[in-house]
């Protein structure tokens, strides 16, 4: 509270300064006037030779400005910091020495915390390293096989296919994993390009709401489990004629529950494959080759 009465009272006496400079600026600006006059009337006095002789001196109007006095109080009670004296200059030198000294612990400061963020980096890495060994990792044990010769059925503008096959998936990890659950789609593709090239992943249809007590459970080092599909697919395209197909893929996703219950995914892919120098099967126009196998184009694990 005294500081702010003390505000106050300062800001009242400046007040009251400026009010004297105004009055005192209005005294100046009449004298200035007087004083033009004056030297108006003295110079029509001079065109008459008459008059010179009787010609007066002219006044001199002389007006002083002065500052306000918080102003001049505050420039008195400054011109007195400079050093002086030998404790001044050791004042001096111990205050320029606290901001140095400040401004090392700063440099020292950021230093420490960029290394300790370093540090954190570093030990939630090796972390994350320790989990991904301390969780199960689903994946495909040896090839997909087939249960059966598939079915080519030709229509117009369509052919469809009903394909039965097994795999057997296994925990390849160090800890169990529940709730093991999978999928599979047969893609039928439309032409060379997509025969040659696996489709992409975003076509993988991934159970992600395994539900507990619904799927299987798989240790590390089990024989693992055997699945079974059965798919049937068609591929319609309008205004198109597939005249051939020489493969298919099988694409499918793992998806498993670790200890802490997150959910975890294996995507896969397989195209089916044909012996070498196999003869074309036809069906009227349309032709296949005949499947004896898969093929595993890779796994994406999360």
């Amino acid at each position: 509270m005294g500081g702010i009465a003390q505000f106050v009272l300062i800001a009242k006496r400046t007040l009251q300064e400026f009010r004297a400079l105004g009055r005192t600026v209005n005294t100046g600006l009449l004298g200035l006037q007087q004083h033009i006059k004056t030297i108006a009337e003295d110079s029509k006095s001079h065109k008459n030779p008459a008059n010179v002789k009787d010609a007066e001196p002219c006044n001199v109007l002389v007006s002083k400005l002065a500052l306000p006095e918080a102003v001049e109080e505050y420039y008195k009670s400054h011109t007195d910091d400079r050093p002086r004296g030998k404790w001044g200059w050791v004042r001096f030198c111990m205050e320029a020495g606290g901001l140095v000294a400040l401004v090392v612990y700063v440099i020292i400061t950021g230093r420490t915390l960029n290394e300790t963020r370093k540090q954190v980096t570093a030990a939630q890495h090796q972390l994350d390293v320790m989990r991904s060994a301390q969780r199960p990792w689903i994946g495909i044990f040896g090839t997909m096989s087939l249960s059966s010769e598939p079915v080519f059925k030709v229509r117009t503008r369509s052919i469809s296919v009903t394909m039965e096959g097994v795999y057997t998936l296994k925990n390849f990890g160090t800890a169990p994993a529940f709730n093991v659950a999978s999928n599979v789609m047969l893609w039928i593709p439309a032409d060379v390009k997509e025969s040659a090239n696996p489709p992409d992943e975003d076509m993988i249809l991934c159970l992600d709401s395994t539900i507990p007590g619904k799927g299987e459970i798989l240790f590390p080092g089990s024989p693992g489990i055997i699945q079974g599909f059965s798919q049937v697919s068609g591929r319609t395209i309008p205004g198109k004629t597939i005249n051939e197909v020489a493969h298919m893929w099988i694409i499918g996703c793992v998806s498993y529950q670790d200890g802490t219950r997150t959910i975890h995914h294996t995507r896969f892919w397989f195209r089916t494959a044909h012996p070498d120098g196999a003869n074309w099967i036809h069906l009227g126009a349309f032709q296949y080759m005949p499947t004896t196998g898969f093929e595993s184009w890779g796994e994406k694990a999360d």
